[in-house]
Parts: structure tokens; sequence; C-alpha cells
């Protein structure tokens, strides 16, 4: 077996570097060719008489193409060291002649991916390139968690975001040497939309040499208001599902807009073929639904989330104001029964992250009485589980850390959009909220959220 870190961009069989045993070559994404053999591992030997004739010629090609190998990669050396020669008088003539002088900088080739993980609500973001990697360098306009993986050969840091270039996030990371591929973890919040920045600068030149001319290369991906959610065939329809209403003197591509605007997975530009579209999402975090449907004059979004219905609104209205978009309006239908059926959606992972906390937190304890007592000490079936999958346990809470806070959140903000839809403003019933989570049931939480807020001044008519 052979472990590739790289992409591979071909794979392909026969006899190449010996004459007698068949052999599989991969081509990596950096340049790499790799070999695997069959040579030594048949079970068929060769006869005394054949063996040093065999070994001999195989032992003659693969010396000649090592000679030829080391040739051709000293005349590249060479090569290299001429044109890096010529590169830096160019440069240096042209700054003390103070002229402008056009150098034609490589392209610099990059593979890059970026999507959704529904089993966390993070989104991957991998960077592949031909060359050694120096620097990377993410920034975000708007609150996101930058994750290292544990794969990467990087040393990372976290700068101070600068508000004055509306950088909230700005994280870099110094590549170890050799390295062409690395991956992040982005953690967007629902509802705050912005624009990821990745600056690559490769290693073009040796370490200390003041002649080597840096390029760097910026990629950019687009965090959509409601980033959470990701394309499904189909919904359940029979659930009670809110409604948003966007009407008005709109063409196709106004409505299209709207909706490319506030989510993702959705093309830049609308389908010349079709009239009428509809398109079905889901909640990575939540398992809520979302439908879109929309026509020339027409767009509408039905949803079972409450918080999602309020996002739309916000979005739309902040896109029409900046497209100058007057003449729509929008309408909004809120089901009541919505919200008990959003909270028990999200009961499952509340209650499992919950109950994996409490057994991340008693593997210590555990292991301190068995220490003390003995092996054998701890006899309760429950505690005898939690050690024998402690590594498990620690490793699936150290993969989703988070993520109970995140839920919490959201019930939160399902809590603060509900009222918000009925002109009362309950921010400050929030910590109440977040008192009766901290001591989770599920049937507690409903009965919060059916209670009147007290002492609530009405809000004005949310902008429409």
């Amino acid at each position: 077996k052979e472990g590739l870190s790289e992409s591979i961009t071909a794979v392909s069989g026969g006899m190449v570097g010996s004459k007698t045993s068949k052999e599989i070559v991969v081509s990596t994404y950096s340049g790499r060719v790799v070999g695997l053999t069959t040579e030594g591992r048949s079970l068929a030997q060769p006869s005394a008489s054949a063996l040093p004739s065999v070994v001999h010629e195989t032992a003659g090609d693969i010396g000649q193409k090592l000679l030829n190998v080391r040739e051709e990669i000293e005349a590249l050396k060479t090569d290299v060291a001429l044109k890096r020669t010529a590169l830096a008088k160019m440069t240096a003539h042209a700054e003390k002649e103070d002229s402008i002088k056009h150098v034609t900088v490589p392209y610099l080739k990059v593979k890059d991916w970026f999507y959704l993980v529904d089993t966390d609500g993070s989104y991957t973001l991998g960077i592949e390139t031909e060359i050694a990697m120096e620097l990377v360098v993410i920034q975000c306009d708007a609150p996101v968690d930058i994750l290292d993986s544990n794969t990467n050969a990087a040393l990372p840091s976290a700068c101070q975001p600068d508000p004055e270039k509306q950088v909230r996030v700005a994280y870099t990371c110094r590549c170890q040497p050799n390295t062409c591929k690395m991956e992040f973890k982005l953690r967007p919040i629902e509802g705050q939309a912005g624009t990821v920045l990745v600056y690559i600068i490769p290693r073009v030149s040796k370490e200390g040499d003041s002649a080597g001319q840096k390029i760097a290369r910026q990629l950019s991906y687009r965090i959509p208001p409601l980033s959470l959610h990701s394309r499904v065939h189909d919904v359940d329809e029979s659930r009670p599902l809110n409604s948003l209403l966007v009407t008005g003197s709109l063409s196709l591509d106004d409505v299209h807009g709207m909706a490319y605007h506030c989510l993702p997975d959705i093309p830049d530009r609308p389908s010349t073929e079709e009239s009428s579209v509809v398109i079905y999402f889901q909640s990575a975090i939540m398992d809520t639904c979302l439908m879109v449907n929309y026509e020339e004059g027409r767009l509408e979004f039905r949803s079972d989330n409450v918080s999602t219905i309020s996002i739309l609104k916000e979005s739309i209205n902040k896109y029409a104001l900046e497209q100058r978009k007057r003449d729509f309006r929008c309408t909004y239908n809120i089901v009541e029964e919505s919200v008990p059926h959003a909270l028990e959606l999200i009961h499952p992972k509340v209650r499992h992250n919950i109950l994996l906390t409490q057994k991340v937190q008693l593997i210590a304890p555990l292991k301190d009485v068995e220490i003390a007592e003995g092996e054998g000490a701890v006899t309760a079936p429950e505690y005898q589980d939690i050690l024998k999958r402690a590594d498990s346990l620690i490793a699936e809470y150290e993969k989703n850390n988070t993520l109970l806070e995140r839920l919490f959140g959201m019930i939160a903000d399902l809590y603060i959009d509900h009222f918000k839809f009925q002109h009362l403003d309950v921010k400050d019933r929030v910590p109440q909220l977040m008192k009766r989570l901290e001591q989770y049931d599920l049937e507690s939480v409903k009965a919060f959220f059916k209670q009147d807020p007290q002492e609530q001044q009405p809000t004005s008519e949310p902008r429409e």
C-alpha cells in the first residue's frame, strides 16, 4: 500500500522500469510520479540459469535510467539558475533606472474546493498547488471560526481583525517545506453573510535568497446568509410551513438574483429554458426544510423554521436596497405550529451532544478511580461502557466541541424571531431561556416559548 497526500491526475499500468514485472504508475497534481511494482513478489521463481541474466539486464537498465534522470535534473537546475539571475538583473535595472518594467510572472495553478459538510455544519476549504506553498492567508468580513486540519504541515496563527478594512477574521499559516496541499474547516453563522479571501504565496525562491521574486494568487468564496443550507431533491410538504412572498415589477433576473444572494448552490444566472423554477433545501444542523419557487414578478419561500424566514426577509430587503429595487413588496405568513415542530427536530442533536459532553466529563474521574483502587473498580455497566469507548468519545467531542453551543444559539434565535414577527422584542428574556437550556428538557423549553413575554413594548413593524 502507498499513501499519497496529493490529488491523482493519472493512473496507468504496464512494464515501465522492468522488462519482467508489471507496474502501476501514478502521477500526482504536483508532478510526482510513483510506481508500484510486483517485482520480487511473484510466487513463481526464475530458474537458476536464467536468474543472473535477468538480474544483470534489469540492473543495467535501471542504472542507465538513473544516470539519464540525474543528467536531466542537473540541466534543469542550471537552466533555472540562469533564468533566476537574468530576472534579478532585469528587476535591479528597472529599479535603478526608476522605470516601469513589465516582468511576466508564471500563473500559479491552484486546485481548490469549498463545500458544506452536512454532518457538522461546517465548510471544508481545500487548496492544492503544483509547487510548494510558503504562506497561506485567510481573511473574511463575516464572523467565522477557522479550524486548521490536523494533516496540515503548517504553523497557524490568528491575526488581529482590521475593522477599518472590514476584516473580521484573519488567519495565517506558514507552511513547512514541500507543502502542496492544505485543508481548513470554516464554521459560519447563519444570517451573517460575507466573502472569504484566500491568498496563496508559493515558495518560488530559496530560503534567504533576496533576489527571489514573490508572487501570489487570490481565491474568493461567497458565504450567503443561509450558508448552512444544502440542496436536496425534495422535502416533506406536510410540515407546518411558514411563507415569505415577494411580488412586484421584478424580472426573472431580479428574482433569481434575490435567491442567489440568499442561498448557496444556485447558479449566478437564471436558466433561459425555464420560466418557473422550484428548488429545495435542507438545514445541515436543524434539519428544517426550505422551498424556493420563483418566476417573473414573484418569489416565494416556504420553510418550517421561523428563523429562516426572518433571515430571508432581512437579506432580501438589504439586497433590494443595494440594487435600488423599490417596486416590490414582502408579505409573510407565520404558522404557530412550526415553532414546537422545529424544537422537536433539533431535540435529538441537543440531547445527543448533552449526553456526549457529560460522558466526556466523566472519563477523567473514572480513570482516577481505576488508578486509585485498581482495574475493575468501576462496576456499573454504563461507566464501563464510557471507559471502553473513551477514545472515540473524546474524538467525537473534539470534532464538534462547539456544536452544543451553536444549537443553543439557534434555539435562542428561534425564540427572538418567533416574537419578532409579533412585533415584540424579547432579547432581555434570552438569559432566562439559556438557564432552561442548561437544565435541558424539551417540554420545559416548549412551555417557555408559549409564555407571553411580560412587560414587553411593541416594536415598529418590520420593514417590508
